[in-house]
């Protein structure tokens, strides 16, 4: 796999990751407002309970599709049999898992117009996203990450528009699923088309043999339960809030893991990409090559989100009086204990792509399901004592443990995630930062003052450190630009010009 080709779609996926994170942060705080802090609770209650459906709905047909294609992309016979098999185990999944979701919501919320249009809303969103998924899962296999991602991107935007104009003019929460509902249509009639027209656009080999439906649905099956269970895992805690501490506290908690999760952008870019660049190398037994693309990578992941993450730390305070209003005051410890788990999370998602095209799969699973069991019984002692701030703890270790477990399971297998990586630098660099900001968090007290102050002091501190101590070498960055596709390799040039002269100086002198 080619370093182009592997940087092609970390940059897709990170357009997409980006965008969505852009749009999120824009959309979010005016949600805050226009909603309320109980409005704002229901819409993110509402979310929770798409992200659980989600998976098992698609039965683990986008993996499934992604891997299988990426192990034979120029077999095009053997692709439209994968496709024909994942759509309709996808169309019967989807169809029992929204029905289900349909009776559950009009069950609780009653079976009044309002609340069954509602119900609707959020089924469809749940159908749409589907599509795209499937068709993402094509489409990735190939490659051809990006028309995905750009449809999904320009999506984000559609929805966040049309989700605050509803929103706005007196619709409220149904308003703003219906932003996602019109977007997500729309999003999964373009995935789709394009994911046809690539599998018509790969060479016949003329191959008849049979694809293995057997391992495709213990494979399906496998990453379904997983997956299932990951979306418990980073979901269950809000709806646990809910229940045990009402629609206030989980307003607060829900502005909480908003805002820890702004971080994983750059995980998320590199997760897109991980089963079609390593399925080929578990395939072929190439282990060095493994722990060669992955150490690197997650070493990138460690340095960028600690930055932001540091960042978050320090100015939760004036980050949540910002972002979300004076009111959501209370999600500022709830925020500061997310971040060690948010930083161990975002290494456990370069990870877990790693071990699923390895196809352990049942292993994952085994993993995630501890760790939601785990989380499930710390949410439930925590939470009636500490309402956000109890889910947050719970969370926080919950994450920890299971990226312990996903560093200890690729070891077993002689590959090795943080190889050349010097923890105690980055220790020192990630300690030093930090007592240089919290004075001025404290002195202080104007929010923009305080974030744009911090910010400017933050980026020259700690960027300046990375390259001086050697975690990332200029030859590094250089060898990242050259692999960028030509436009944007020409943006990202001009952009390092100025700072060039600095780096070759820091990275001349840096600790080896």
């Amino acid at each position: 796999m080619s370093a182009k080709t592997i940087t092609k779609g970390i940059i897709s996926v990170g357009t997409w990751s980006a965008t969505k994170l852009v749009v999120t942060g824009l959309v979010l705080p005016i949600y805050s407002r226009l909603l309320g802090i109980d409005g704002y609770g229901q819409y993110a209650y509402y979310v929770a309970l798409l992200l659980i459906s989600s998976h098992p709905a698609n039965f683990g047909m986008r993996h499934t599709l992604t891997k299988y294609i990426a192990e034979r992309p120029n077999d095009r016979v053997w692709q439209e049999r994968l496709a024909g098999f994942a759509a309709s185990v996808n169309a019967v999944s989807a169809g029992i898992v929204g029905g289900a979701l349909l009776l559950s919501l009009l069950t609780t919320a009653g079976f009044s117009l309002q609340a069954s249009m509602l119900a609707m809303v959020v089924v469809g969103i749940l159908w749409s996203e589907q599509v795209s998924l499937y068709a993402s899962g094509i489409l990735y296999g190939l490659h051809r990450e990006e028309e995905a991602t750009l449809p999904a991107s320009l999506g984000v935007v559609i929805g966040g528009v049309i989700g605050v104009g509803l929103a706005a003019t007196g619709y409220g929460v149904p308003g703003a699923l219906g932003g996602m509902l019109f977007s997500g249509a729309l999003v999964a009639a373009v995935t789709l088309r394009r994911a046809r027209r690539a599998i018509h656009d790969a060479p016949d080999t003329g191959n008849d043999e049979a694809i293995p439906r057997r391992a495709l649905l213990h494979f399906g099956m496998s990453t379904t339960a997983y997956a299932g269970v990951a979306m418990m895992l980073y979901s269950i805690d809000i709806l646990l809030v809910r229940h045990f501490s009402g629609d206030q506290q989980t307003g607060l908690y829900a502005a909480a893991v908003q805002w820890s999760e702004f971080v994983w952008f750059v995980p998320i870019a590199i997760e897109g990409v991980m089963v079609q660049s390593t399925a080929q190398l578990w395939a072929r037994g190439q282990i060095e090559e493994i722990t060669r693309l992955v150490s690197r990578l997650m070493r990138y992941v460690a340095v960028t989100t600690a930055f932001l993450l540091i960042f978050v730390l320090v100015f939760a305070e004036h980050i949540v009086t910002v972002y979300f209003g004076p009111e959501f005051r209370g999600a500022t410890l709830p925020l500061q204990l997310l971040v060690p788990g948010a930083f161990a999370f975002s290494l456990a998602r370069v990870i877990r792509p790693v071990i699923q095209a390895h196809g352990w799969v049942v292993t994952l699973l085994k993993v995630v399901f501890a760790a939601t069991v785990v989380n499930i019984l710390l949410n439930v002692a925590f939470v009636p004592r500490w309402g956000a701030a109890g889910a947050a703890s719970a969370t926080s270790l919950s994450f920890i443990g299971v990226a312990l477990v996903y560093v200890r399971l690729l070891q077993e297998e002689g590959a090795h995630a943080f190889q050349g990586f010097s923890w105690g630098r980055f220790i020192v660099l990630c300690g030093g930062t930090s007592a240089v900001l919290v004075p001025i968090a404290l002195a202080i007290s104007e929010p923009f003052v305080a974030l744009t102050v911090g910010g400017i002091i933050a980026f020259g501190l700690y960027w300046s450190g990375v390259f001086r101590l050697g975690l990332i070498r200029f030859r590094e960055l250089e060898q990242m630009v050259e692999s960028l596709p030509g436009p944007i390799r020409g943006i990202a040039i001009r952009l390092m010009r100025p700072f060039q002269a600095i780096l070759v100086r820091l990275d001349a002198t840096a600790v080896n």
